[in-house]
């Protein structure tokens, strides 16, 4: 067995079978399979994996895991264990290679990653197809060059494959403007002047009834003898009064940040990935992170735009059924609180937007995007 001796410290040595202390040699496996919204972990008994010959027997052969999705982009997170005992080299370059050619399906920022044995990564996936795929997301590695020991001489040692599945859910892309009181229905109607493709419902929703019309209006797409498997939101307006951590119209039924839950409880209303949902409602956004608009982000994964330290206000709007509508708002004591629109999305801080916020303009750039 040879035995390696540090260079610049000559007690310092190690004997082991062949080079293999000079080896970066993990073992890559995902690191949650917990089931969510997005992602969904399956076995795959009847495929087996068979890694480098180099990782220990025990690391070698698995069964593959395979992760189902319908949205365009994920992200997984992996673990990197030591794959062969003998081993001594903790770090190296892990590499991640997709086993198709496609441009619409491609590893976003990093697909290489300086790593150690204990670490963890993430990787990110741009699936933008419109048919069902199936493919792999393969591991290799190598040692890196900087090294107290001998840098390592194998390359592309196979560590670790997980298994993409891509289902392709034909939704419909859907805009809604809701009113919660009467004395905002004429702002919905005002995007009666897009009713081919807005749908507009008002007056005096409780929480629970909105949540069911969403729902079955997706629900009824998904039945009728048409290309479509349902609906997704792209866009939804909802006005009402509001505070801080609450919005409600003409039913006293408020709708606190722990009913949001409850509303969008149902697996029918879904949101597309570039959904926004704006809030005509006061000081929906006051108190950024903890505010009723970045609670109603963190349970939709839609970007939600809401006014913080002031109330809503015109500051130009026709009156229903306009031909040329009109709809700007901002904030409703003008300079007097600073007050600014910001979006809201989930695990991202609050964002200024600006101090007066168009939907009309907003509506258009979601449509022409499509």
């Amino acid at each position: 067995m040879p035995t390696v001796t540090q260079s610049d410290d000559q007690t310092v040595s190690k004997t082991s079978p062949g080079l293999i202390a000079d080896e970066f040699l993990p073992k890559i496996s995902l690191s949650n399979l917990e089931n969510t919204n997005d992602v969904k972990y399956t076995l795959d008994e009847t495929e087996d994996i068979q890694l480098s010959e180099y990782l220990d027997n025990g690391h070698r052969h698995n069964q593959t895991i395979v992760v189902t999705t319908s949205k365009e982009n994920i992200e997984l997170s992996f673990n990197v264990a030591k794959g062969q005992r003998d081993s001594d080299d903790e770090d190296g370059i892990i590499g991640a290679r997709l086993s198709l050619e496609d441009p619409n399906i491609k590893i976003i920022d990093n697909k290489d990653f300086k790593l150690s044995y204990g670490s963890s990564f993430n990787l990110k996936l741009e699936i933008k197809v419109k048919e069902k795929k199936e493919f792999y997301i393969d591991f290799y590695a190598k040692d890196d060059t900087n090294d107290e020991w001998n840098v390592g001489e194998l390359i592309d040692v196979f560590c670790g494959r997980v298994k993409i599945f891509r289902e392709y859910i034909n939704l419909k892309k859907v805009y809604y403007s809701i009113s919660l009181m009467q004395e905002t229905d004429y702002r919905s109607n005002n995007l009666n002047y897009f009713k081919n493709f807005i749908k507009v419902k008002n007056s005096a929703f409780t929480h629970l009834e909105l949540g069911n019309y969403l729902a079955k209006q997706s629900e009824k797409l998904g039945t009728e003898e048409n290309e479509y498997d349902g609906e997704e939101i792209k866009f939804l307006s909802i006005f009402s009064h509001g505070y801080e951590n609450n919005i409600f119209g003409d039913s006293d039924d408020f709708i606190n940040k722990e009913e949001i839950k409850t509303i969008f409880a149902s697996e029918s209303i879904n949101f597309s990935d570039d959904a926004v949902i704006f809030l005509g409602a006061c000081n929906a956004g006051t108190g950024l992170k903890n505010s009723f608009a970045q609670e109603l982000a963190n349970i939709t994964d839609a970007k939600v735009i809401g006014m913080v330290n002031d109330g809503v206000a015109v500051v130009s709007e026709s009156t229903g059924n306009s031909t040329a509508p009109k709809m700007i708002y901002g904030p409703k004591y003008g300079n007097k609180y600073n007050a600014k629109f910001y979006a809201f999305k989930k695990d991202i801080p609050p964002l200024l937007v600006s101090k007066e916020f168009d939907i009309i303009k907003l509506i258009d750039n979601l449509k022409s995007s499509e």
